[in-house]
């Protein structure tokens, strides 16, 4: 007799294992977009997710590629417990260790900000044997300096900035002493967004 065709059933039962089978990834969570001002601080923020147990073995570097450079150069790194900061680069003297992985934490500050660190930071997470995956980005660090309380405000998420203009424009006299009056053209406008994804 001639073997019989596998049905529909038999096919998905073929499958399965398959679609079961486990997948070894770990994925990292940064944000899109980090403002910072020259001569302040910023925290760089990085968390993962493992399917494994957060072992020994983990390790997190944090690489860096200037805005208009092609070269990407490893500025940070934590392995075996121990974190290691660039200690000859730009980042010397200026960069902080506060992640902690068994929290899944891989979190770093760069102080006393310039211009020269506008550019594309990564972290890169392994966790044996989970170290499949792919690293998130953090697209651009963007600097500007701030030098007053109406820059401040209007730099903050979810506002657009507008010119302020005070103006002296004469008001109809409604007795012999009326003077011009000063207002404001424009100011500061909530646009109702905050940052997004």
């Amino acid at each position: 007799f001639a073997p019989s065709s596998p049905t529909h059933a038999d096919l998905g039962r073929l499958r399965l294992p398959a679609v079961l089978a486990p997948t070894l990834a770990i994925h990292v969570y940064t944000h899109r977009e980090v403002h910072g001002t020259v001569g302040s601080q910023v925290t760089l923020a990085c968390s993962f997710w493992s399917s494994e147990w957060i072992s020994e073995d983990v390790s997190i570097t944090w690489l860096f590629q200037p805005e208009n450079g092609k070269d990407t150069i490893s500025i940070f790194h934590f392995v075996k417990g121990q974190p290691y900061v660039d200690e000859v680069g730009a980042f010397k003297n200026r960069m902080e260790w506060v992640g902690d992985p068994h929290r899944k934490d891989g979190s770093i500050i760069i102080r006393n900000l310039d211009y020269t660190d506008n550019g594309t930071f990564t972290c890169d997470v392994k966790n044996p044997p989970d170290i499949g995956g792919k690293s998130t980005q953090i697209p651009s660090m963007v600097l500007s300096i701030l030098n007053s309380a109406l820059e401040q405000i209007t730099s903050s998420p979810g506002l657009t900035a507008f010119p302020v203009i005070i103006v002296d424009v004469p008001v109809a006299p409604k007795g012999p002493s009326q003077k011009g009056r000063p207002f404001v053209l424009g100011a500061a406008h909530n646009t109702g967004q905050g940052l997004g994804e």
